[in-house]
């Protein structure tokens, strides 16, 4: 069995989020499978771009898994050498070895590659105008490339992509070391957590971090990661640094302030028992872990509310610096699978549901009707409980991967990022062709 390793949302405090989108398991690149091919019937994770969504199939005895992806690829998106979009998954390549976990941003897409027991490296392919690929250039990339500028004393291990940047968590190569977290691509916003504004074709160090690292995500042009911190009596709590865009809030220190380093964010602070978050666009909402061992939580959103994306039933508010407690301030269910996207937020647990803009079928209710308030959606009752959710941080588009290894995608289709093998946008789930 391929070994399985904590992807895009690292542990907190050693409790490991249902959320986890996947995880790299073993890989060196395989050659780009030449077609026909038929249409995988199993899956093991989905992520989604602005307008294209790759997945993996599971190993199954002497198969390995392969890479497969549909919609829009006119930036090279699905690493296949081409620019060939498709309506319908197409089977990109074989993954041999280990996979340390697979991202899309807005159109570009990375994995990592675990080499040995002790280095990966990350690669990327898809657009690169603002240095998203971290190759050093700024050149589309129709095939994988290796990141440069991560020193040789660190070995990533969990990625995360904001639409035209990306981060990743590293881990010390020794012991002795403490994690940190290196980004690349645009930074007109300091996203890049650099202490500058300028983009970068290469790894550069976020600055602002002297604790240990957690968890680690990207929204559209910011990012945030919770980090351990130690009292005088030894005690641990869990603390937010978030850095990059503010005009609408979303990084939760008060301000609308654009941040170039690591800050603390002051809407939660000190939990003993751990932050989750969950990074959309322009939101932010955390979950607050020390109303747990009732297996309830509260959810606290800031950012952009124009359309009802923080789920409080309020709409046109397009900065909101202080906390609102989405879902009514009640007492829900561990809606673990918390996601936000780019104008609309998902979760999944015991009942799906999104709230935001709708207008291409997003919300995957049947309507078009924006949401300002999240209730169960019964045309989201898919049989297997939903282990991951990926919502599109710069597209109108979502998938869920059900604990069944099927997918399940709704809204808009215009690239046939819904992979039905049609263009039409899908107000319900529809699954890809061969699912």
């Amino acid at each position: 069995m391929p070994r399985r390793s904590s992807f895009h949302h690292a542990h907190v405090f050693g409790r490991s989020p249902a959320s986890i989108a996947l995880l790299l398991a073993p890989i060196t690149l395989g050659a780009c499978v030449e077609p026909p091919v038929t249409p995988p019937t199993a899956w093991q994770t989905v992520v989604v771009g602005s307008r294209h969504t790759c997945a993996l199939t599971p190993i199954t005895g002497e198969e390995p898994s392969r890479l497969v992806c549909w919609g829009d690829n006119s930036r090279g998106q699905f690493g296949s050498g081409d620019t060939a979009s498709s309506t319908t998954p197409r089977v990109i390549r074989e993954i041999d070895g280990w996979y340390l976990g697979l991202a899309a941003g807005g159109d570009f897409t990375c994995i990592g590659h675990q080499l040995d027991a002790d280095a990966s490296e990350i690669l990327c392919w898809g657009a690169n105008d603002r240095g998203q690929l971290g190759d050093g250039t700024t050149t589309d990339r129709a095939t994988p490339v290796v990141v440069t500028g991560l020193p040789s004393n660190v070995v990533p291990n969990a990625i995360t992509l904001g639409v035209e940047h990306a981060c990743v968590l590293a881990a010390p190569a020794t012991s002795g070391g403490t994690t940190r977290v290196f980004c690349w691509g645009a930074n007109d916003h300091g996203q890049l957590g650099d202490g500058t504004t300028t983009d970068r074709t290469a790894a550069v160090e976020v600055q602002g971090f002297t604790n240990p690292i957690e968890e680690l995500q990207a929204g559209g042009a910011f990012n945030c990661a919770s980090i351990r911190v130690f009292d005088p009596g030894d005690r641990q709590h869990a603390e937010l640094r978030c850095w990059g865009a503010n005009d609408h809030g979303q990084l939760g220190d008060g301000t609308t302030t654009d941040r170039s380093i690591a800050t603390p964010v002051s809407i939660i602070t000190g939990r003993p028992n751990g932050i989750e978050f969950a990074l959309g666009f322009d939101t932010m909402c955390t979950t607050d872990l020390d109303t747990w061992p009732d297996e309830h939580a509260v959810a606290r959103c800031v950012g952009n509310n124009t359309w009802g994306q923080l789920a409080n039933g309020v709409t046109g508010e397009a900065i909101v610096t202080t906390p609102v407690y989405a879902f009514g301030n009640n007492l829900l269910p561990t809606y673990r699978l918390l996601r936000g996207g780019h104008e609309q937020r998902c979760y999944a647990d015991s009942g799906y549901g999104c709230v935001g803009r709708n207008q291409r079928g997003q919300l995957g209710d049947g309507t078009t009707t924006d949401r300002s308030t999240a209730v169960p959606l019964p045309q989201l009752a898919i049989d297997a409980p939903i282990a991951t959710l990926a919502v599109s941080l710069g597209g109108d588009h979502a998938c869920a991967w059900s604990h069944d290894l099927r997918i399940f995608c709704w809204g808009a289709n215009d690239h046939g990022q819904l992979g039905d093998g049609t263009t039409t946008d899908r107000p319900t789930p529809v699954e890809p062709v061969g699912g």
